[in-house]
């Protein structure tokens, strides 16, 4: 999967990646090998999400729904977010944990979004509503798929 992301990160510099929780996949070594980026983390507060600047994966706190981010706020306009999903379908939608964050961050925003899913999540239903946002790339551990 990282071999892949590079790929289709290659051309850009501000990239929101996501602290993995349960069984999401861990892009945090992507870091290591683009070191001439900036990278960013999701800070979930007050039913939204802001973007820090992630200086160091050592200096992380905990946000206000319990997962590691940075705690350096930022004015930055990135170039890239990459969300983890628990299943995608084909029409490039994503399912997440239901608490809509990535949906109404990423609505009007001018961002290359990428999703990144095991091969296995990536389903031929259709599950989205009104609310959700369609994502650019689905990156699984297979393929790269682009709209």
């Amino acid at each position: 999967i990282l071999n892949f992301l590079n790929k289709v990160i290659e051309k850009y510099d501000k990239i929101m990646i996501y602290y993995p929780i349960s069984s999401e996949i861990n892009l945090l070594d992507i870091i290591n090998y683009n070191s001439d980026k900036k990278f960013y983390l999701p800070y979930c507060c007050e039913n939204e999400i802001e973007v820090r600047y992630l200086d160091s994966i050592n200096d992380l706190v905990k946000d206000e729904v319990g997962i590691l981010s940075s705690n350096l706020k930022t004015n930055d306009e990135i170039d890239v977010v990459i969300a983890p999903a628990v299943a995608c379908n084909n029409k490039f939608y994503r399912l997440g944990y239901g608490g809509g964050y990535y949906d109404r961050f990423l609505k009007g925003k001018n961002v290359v979004k990428i999703m990144v899913v095991y091969d296995e999540a990536l389903i031929d239903i259709d599950f989205q509503e009104s609310f959700d946002v369609q994502f650019d790339y689905i990156v699984t551990d297979k393929k790269v798929l682009s709209r």
